[in-house]
């Protein structure tokens, strides 16, 4: 609570020693490695908590969200999906759900995951962007893939991913000069949206596209 971490975790460390199957502990040194983005020493700890055989709802969601930014995609959808399992009612483990579905090009799984965030948490950006540009992909439901995209860009206007992916869905909805400003924005926030600006400004009338 403090912010001493170092300190916390040697407290959790000596837990540990006089109680090796404490779960809790097992799972609050290894939190208190992600946030030192110890990453190894975070999944050693969750693992040995997983090991104690309790089915405890953070263990299994952190280990799903570790392989997930790991890259380690089909044990991130089995954790995350027994993550749902274990707190149906956790908005956030169906949006990192959605996000490894995504990932895996299972886009019918991950528009049925976003869409449950989007029940459980109506404000939540990262779902209504992702939902809104896989619904563009889909060619469904276009006005909605657009409002989607645009309050998520409202929610959220420093996010370089939210301003690139309304510009793919202007793009796609032959509204050129509103893909510019978008690929701009991502680009001026640091997201690599180079090829996309240059394809934008091919589209456009020689006498038009400004930057």
């Amino acid at each position: 609570v403090e912010g001493a971490l170092e300190k916390a975790l040697e407290a959790f460390r000596e837990a540990i020693r006089l109680d090796p199957q404490e779960v809790m502990a097992l799972y609050n040194a290894g939190y208190v490695h992600s946030m030192l983005n110890r990453t190894e020493e975070a999944l050693a700890c969750y693992q040995k908590a997983e090991a104690t055989g309790e089915d405890i709802f953070e263990v299994i969601f952190q280990l799903g969200k570790l392989c997930l930014d790991r890259g380690d995609l089909d044990a991130a959808k089995t954790y995350l999906e027994k993550a749902v399992r274990l707190q149906p009612e956790s908005w956030i483990a169906s949006l990192h759900l959605g996000e490894c579905c995504e990932a895996m090009h299972m886009t019918d799984e991950a528009v049925m995951h976003y869409e449950t965030t989007i029940k459980k948490n109506p404000t939540d950006a990262c779902a209504l962007s992702a939902l809104g540009f896989l619904y563009d992909e889909k060619a469904e439901n276009p006005e909605i893939s657009t409002l989607f995209c645009e309050k998520a860009v409202e929610m959220s206007p420093e996010n370089g991913l939210f301003q690139f992916r309304l510009g793919k869905v202007y793009f796609r909805q032959d509204q050129p000069e509103k893909a510019l400003s978008a690929y701009s924005k991502a680009l001026d926030l640091g997201y690599p949206a180079e090829s996309e600006l240059a394809m934008v400004r091919a589209s456009l009338p020689a006498d038009g596209g400004g930057s």
